[in-house]
């Protein structure tokens, strides 16, 4: 094989997975060890926008991801009915008696026909996780990615979510 089939393999092979990163915005990141007895409120967020763009639904789409990579591990995730303030989340999360809750933040949303422009979705989304009880945040962590290079269609950013959500979530448990 020459050197330059080689070179073109390895840059498709990098071009063809998505791409990762959790960066903790707290001292001890993710030290606490929830059980699994553990109760949460997910909050929604607003809808992710990209320039004038705002993608709706994204909000809806997020929480439903946290949702998913909480139920794994707890036996109660409730989820907001829509987006909130965090004194009116706290507010609802007592009211269920959430132990903590999840608020997440779409911090950037972006959607690209990559198939055809080169050009990558991209999401990064904060994540607090909050103590109910007395409205502490005792997390905050910031989660990006970037889909693959190499496409056939089909892919948006609510599909970057589950595998660092999930990361994230074993983080607390």
């Amino acid at each position: 094989m020459s050197r330059w089939a080689a070179v073109f393999m390895v840059l498709v092979a990098v071009g063809c997975v998505h791409t990762y990163e959790l960066e903790s915005r707290t001292a001890d990141a993710l030290s606490l060890k929830l059980s699994r007895q553990t109760t949460f409120y997910v909050g929604i967020p607003d809808n992710g926008r990209f320039g004038s763009r705002v993608y709706s639904g994204s909000g809806d789409m997020t929480a439903q991801a946290i949702v998913a990579a909480l139920s794994g591990h707890v036996r109660t995730v409730r989820t907001a009915s829509s987006p909130a303030s965090i004194e009116e989340t706290l507010a609802a999360a007592r009211i269920v008696s959430a132990s903590y809750i999840v608020q997440p933040t779409i911090l950037h949303w972006e959607d690209r026909a990559t198939e055809w422009s080169g050009i990558r979705d991209r999401m990064t989304i904060r994540l607090q996780l909050i103590r109910t009880s007395d409205g502490e945040v005792l997390n905050s962590t910031i989660i990006s990615g970037k889909s693959r290079w190499a496409t056939f269609g089909g892919d948006h950013p609510q599909d970057l979510l589950p595998e660092p959500l999930s990361r994230y979530v074993v983080g607390l448990f």
